[in-house]
């Protein structure tokens, strides 16, 4: 079974997919952005490291959805799937030109044909993390050091604005396997064991709808997500 988690940034997709490694007893494959030395460059002067920074991303991105779908079970907690957002977005602003958005495109596609002979070639179900854009930001500035801090009428504000009405429309796409989009605007699944709970049987249900797990397997796990208002 492979699970991939996609969603703004910020929403909380690391956190989900520790949860969800722990509930399902399967292996989390997390992307290391933060430690990307080339983040604070691209913040600082997307036209000059928008490009770079994509395409080191996309590598990153490659190699870990090689890693999950190798393995009997994985969670992914940003996929390639949901890469191309941030290139066109770029392109959009001016900060890529033409030719690098074609370069990076015909990249990307050779990378979903090599995925193809993996043991797993798509998602079993892809969890779909949004919340409105002032959520967004909210929870960005709660966690971000000094250089990701996001101020009202800045550049950078104006990025993610764009960027969170990016994903409202790629989230309406069909990508060819299931997609569970939950709004998590209100729900704290990290502090707030109720909430936690309610997420969690949300994606056990629609995992026995898809076919991932079977009848047995949906009343263990739905247990184990009672259970987890205690963790």
């Amino acid at each position: 079974m492979l699970i991939t988690l996609a969603g703004v940034i910020g929403v909380g997709k690391s956190s989900m997919t520790q949860l969800l490694s722990e509930l399902l007893e399967t292996k989390a494959v997390c992307e290391p952005v933060e430690e990307n030395p080339m983040l604070e460059l691209f913040y600082a002067d997307k036209k000059k490291y928008g490009f770079l920074f994509q395409i080191d991303m996309l590598s990153k991105r490659f190699e870990l959805i090689q890693e999950a779908m190798s393995v009997k079970n994985g969670i992914l907690d940003r996929s390639i799937y949901e890469d191309s957002i941030f290139l066109k977005q770029l392109y959009d602003e001016g900060a890529v030109d033409k030719l690098e958005l074609d370069v990076y495109t015909k990249l990307l596609n050779r990378m979903l044909k090599e995925l193809e002979p993996l043991p797993k070639k798509s998602p079993d179900l892809m969890i779909v993390l949004n919340c409105s854009f002032e959520e967004e930001i909210k929870r960005i500035n709660k966690r971000a050091r000094e250089f990701e801090k996001v101020e009202e009428g800045t550049e950078l504000y104006e990025y993610f604005r764009d960027h969170h009405a990016n994903y409202q429309d790629w989230m309406a796409k069909d990508l060819g396997f299931p997609k569970l989009i939950i709004d998590v605007t209100e729900l704290d699944y990290v502090n707030n064991p109720e909430h936690r709970m309610k997420v969690l049987m949300m994606i056990v249900d629609e995992l026995f709808h898809v076919g991932a797990i079977s009848g047995e397997e949906h009343t263990y796990l739905s247990q184990k997500a009672c259970l987890s208002r205690a963790f």
